[in-house]
């Protein structure tokens, strides 16, 4: 496998850069686009809907978009974009599929469940942590048979240099 160059990362970077831009871009025009068509439909039916929107209880909700599908999105029109042959239709295509919005209720918290054990994060660096503690004071104590079989196997590729 070769090594990547400074040159590679900065490509790499400048390109992620742009597809963020792109993705705003139309996140925005999408947003706008839809304002306009909403604020339309509020003229007509303000009069109609007096009474209904009394008595409703409306949850605050954070409306955000679902950025990852967005970008899945704007990397299948990426070569029209870098040819120059971008069509409003392309645009308006890949903001019906991919531009999904996502409503997420505020001021609640969800304890994060596991459901496999000793998954979480913290339990597992731990582990290793102690897994490694106990590789080190076996080799420097030449106990390298009362550890368990997978440890062994570790304790081989490891070298203390002192």
């Amino acid at each position: 496998m070769e090594k990547k160059t400074i040159v590679q990362y900065n490509k790499l970077y400048y390109s992620i850069l742009i597809i963020n831009y792109i993705y705003t871009i139309i996140d925005k025009i999408n947003d706008n686009y839809k304002n306009k068509n909403k604020n339309k439909n509020k003229n007509k039916n303000k009069n109609k809907n007096k009474n209904k929107n009394k008595n409703k209880n409306k949850n605050e909700y954070n409306i955000k978009t679902n950025k990852s599908l967005s970008i899945n999105g704007i990397e299948l029109i990426l070569n029209n974009i870098i040819k120059g042959n971008l069509k409003e239709n392309d645009i308006a295509k890949i903001s019906k599929v991919f531009n999904i919005k996502i409503n997420i209720e505020k001021n609640i918290s969800k304890e994060r469940i596991s459901k496999t054990p000793h998954s979480k994060w913290y339990v597992q660096s731990y582990a290793e942590r102690y897994r490694y503690i106990k590789i080190i004071e076996a080799i420097k104590n030449n106990n390298l048979k009362n550890l368990h079989k997978n440890l062994k196997l570790l304790a081989n590729n490891i070298k203390i240099v002192k």
